[in-house]
């Protein structure tokens, strides 16, 4: 077995245990304390960005493009830039690692 395969399965399996064990006690039909979503979002992050290493990938980037949507929604219109549209190519399975490891 490749160490890359090694690495990647062991990385699963821990972020696995881990959550488990940060939600042991809470309700799963009930939302997460912020405490716990903000840590939960930190490990996954973490994770992925070892998995997406583990394949090569050493270097993320992430391009931001301001539109003027004025023409469509009036002249007031402002942008807010933390959150308009996050728009993956789905070209490969890479896409779901590249947007858990930045949101």
């Amino acid at each position: 077995m490749p160490i890359w395969l090694f690495i990647i399965l062991l990385t699963l399996l821990v972020l696995y245990i881990q959550v488990r064990w940060i939600t042991k006690g809470f309700d799963k039909n009930k939302e997460y304390p912020k405490e716990v979503n903000d840590r939960i979002k930190s490990m996954y992050s973490k994770g992925s960005r070892l998995i997406l290493f583990c394949f090569g990938i050493i270097k993320v980037d992430f391009s931001y493009k301001e539109l003027d949507y004025s023409k469509y929604l009036g002249k007031g219109y402002e942008s807010h830039v933390d959150y308009n549209t996050i728009i993956g190519n789905h070209s490969s399975y890479f896409d779901v690692l590249f947007m858990m490891y930045k949101y």
